[in-house]
């Protein structure tokens, strides 16, 4: 692929010695403009012309001018002469060509655009401030995170001592066999203050008796010994 800026050219053919009486055909080659985010791209279309046969000149105004001829015959030679506006934002100094197939390629590649530096400076300042933006966003989900943590830990604390005051509160339980062997050795109690009451009397008269027996016999020992 040559690069085509100035006076540059694809052939060297010269077409300088021709005849007086030569016959020359005009025709005009098909053509199409194509591009993508690069650059433009120019496709003629050169039937039965060689590479060495076409030339390409790109001057200062914009303007790329595609031209050659072939020769037919002894007295008859076809040519074409197209001349091409370049699109806006082009970099000239960098026009390729390549000739495959008998169709010209011709690469126009676009200017790189720079952002000015105030530009620069806006999108660095509203990044800065999306960036402080999403740190404040962080801090804030962060507290209300912690904020939560607390507040569940106190409902969890709370909930724990409501369900301590509630289960002291509650009776014992006790098996039914352990009540049941309190209201046998109750009942055996109740019997026996029962009897108890009911010989009291008796118990009494007995302690009487038996003390003054007791004292009737020291009585007697010691008139005795009198």
């Amino acid at each position: 692929m040559a690069n085509v800026r100035g006076t540059g050219v694809l052939g060297d053919e010269s077409s300088t010695s021709r005849l007086r009486n030569a016959v020359f055909d005009e025709i005009v080659p098909s053509s199409d403009w194509t591009e993508d985010l690069d650059g433009h791209y120019l496709l003629v279309d050169l039937p039965d012309f060689k590479k060495e046969q076409v030339k390409i000149q790109v001057v200062n105004n914009g303007q790329i001018k595609i031209y050659g001829e072939r020769k037919v015959n002894e007295n008859k030679y076809i040519r074409f002469n197209q001349t091409f506006k370049a699109p806006q934002e082009s970099d000239l100094d960098g026009i390729t060509a390549k000739f495959d197939g008998e169709i010209l390629y011709l690469t126009v590649p676009k200017k790189k655009v720079l952002v000015p530096s105030h530009e620069n400076n806006d999108q660095n300042l509203h990044q800065k401030s999306a960036d402080e933006k999403l740190k404040k966003k962080d801090h804030h989900d962060g507290i209300n995170h912690h904020n939560k943590d607390q507040k569940e830990e106190k409902e969890h604390q709370k909930t724990k001592t409501e369900g301590e005051k509630e289960a002291s509160k509650s009776p014992l339980y006790f098996p039914d066999e352990s009540i049941r062997r309190w209201e046998r050795e109750t009942n055996y109690l109740k019997s026996a203050m029962g009897m108890l009451n009911k010989n009291k009397a008796l118990v009494v008269t007995a302690i009487l008796a038996f003390s003054l027996g007791m004292f009737i016999t020291r009585k007697f020992e010691s008139d005795n010994g009198e």
